[in-house]
């Protein structure tokens, strides 16, 4: 008598992907944390809220706004007389 042979399965293989997904964002992705005024207050004082957003705002609009840049998304003139 021949041992069985093992079939590789899709299903098995797309579920097993699609746990380890539901795994990893549930233990180890990010979540937001709701405050309260005062408690942002508190934080601020403390000097443990940073400014990063503004920073990386500020970082980009000088980069995007600086003579010479042209944006791949913006069309240019050989583009526009083709519409």
């Amino acid at each position: 008598m021949e041992p069985k042979k093992q079939k590789f399965s899709v299903g098995y293989s797309i579920a097993a992907l699609l746990a380890l997904f539901l795994i990893q964002s549930v233990f180890f992705a990010p979540h937001a944390e709701n405050l309260s005024y005062s408690q942002f207050k508190a934080l601020a004082r403390k000097g443990k809220v940073s400014n990063q957003p503004e920073r990386l705002i500020d970082r980009l609009l000088t980069r995007y706004q600086s003579p010479g840049y042209v944006c791949p998304c913006w069309p240019t003139g050989a583009e526009i007389g083709r519409r």
